[in-house]
């Protein structure tokens, strides 16, 4: 099983004069291709009592995710407005006053499931708040405590914080502690402050943790019990980005669930990572994050 806890929000797309809006999320999406994958999957998050978050659930109740969501009232539900380039790159800005996706509490969640899941999944939105960080803290102490694989996306959203440097800071200890992490190129050259990926992957590599770099249209590459590895991209005809990497790491856990993690071999982690690659590249070919 996974549980999986972070931001459930409205992605609302802008096409000239048309406007449609579906739910998003990272780890709400990551959720979605978990569960899609065959994994029992949870997920905890917050929308607000308003119309955004109405729709938000009735798309999301339509997945195959066991929903755990908080609707809280006189508060409102996160938008990210997403404006797409002709080839389906997109970029990000969110609407998020007194909206609702951080104010988590490990109290709310649903104990039974989290003590029967395997893996743990973290979103990276919350930690642009302090009570979104307050969770996280307490989150990963539960996963560590209760011997749960610790997974964590960066997922660096330049538009809410001053620097990179300062989601470096806020983020630092969950990173420290993650079992599975993953970083796009740019995010963790940053972090470490490496001349190149393998460097990258290697100041991360930790026994027993696997460490994920997704490259675009260039594959993706991973440290795994001391090894390096690549995988190659899937080509395709991309018309929105919006969710290929929450559609990765979904299938990435999907798969991860499925093994003795981390007791494995480099060939199950290549091969779980070749079928991430897969539904990666899948999820550019329509629009929104996930298919509902």
């Amino acid at each position: 099983m996974i549980y999986i806890a972070g931001e459930i929000l409205a992605d609302r797309f802008v096409f000239g004069n048309d406007c449609t809006t579906k739910v998003g999320g990272a780890p709400f999406n990551a959720a979605a291709w978990a569960a899609d994958g065959g994994a029992e999957t949870v997920f905890y998050g917050a929308v607000g009592g308003d119309d955004v978050g109405k729709k938000v659930l009735a798309d999301a109740s339509k997945t195959k995710v066991r929903l755990s969501v908080d609707v809280l009232k006189g508060h409102r539900t996160t938008v990210a407005l997403v404006s797409l380039s002709a080839g389906g790159e997109r970029n990000f800005r969110f609407l998020r006053d007194d909206t609702a996706e951080f104010k988590l509490s490990v109290q709310k969640m649903d104990m039974c499931a989290f003590e029967k899941c395997k893996i743990a999944h973290l979103g990276s939105l919350m930690f642009t708040e302090p009570e979104g960080r307050k969770f996280a803290a307490d989150f990963v102490a539960s996963s560590k405590e209760k011997h749960k694989i610790l997974s964590f996306d960066y997922n660096f959203r330049d538009d809410l914080y001053p620097s990179f440097e300062a989601s470096k800071e806020v983020c630092k200890n969950v990173v420290e502690s993650a079992d599975v992490l993953k970083f796009s190129e740019d995010e963790i050259l940053a972090y470490t402050k490496a001349a190149d990926v393998s460097g990258a992957l290697k100041a991360l590599s930790q026994k027993g943790r696997l460490v994920v770099v997704t490259l675009g249209k260039k594959g993706s590459a991973y440290s795994f019990g001391g090894e390096l590895g690549f995988v190659e991209a899937v080509p395709v005809s991309a018309v929105d980005t919006t969710g290929a990497g929450d559609a990765y790491m979904g299938t990435m856990l999907a798969g991860l669930d499925k093994t003795d993690f981390p007791d494995v071999s480099i060939n199950e982690i290549q091969s779980v990572l070749e079928a991430a690659s897969r539904k990666g590249a899948e999820a550019t070919t329509f629009y929104g994050a996930i298919k509902i």
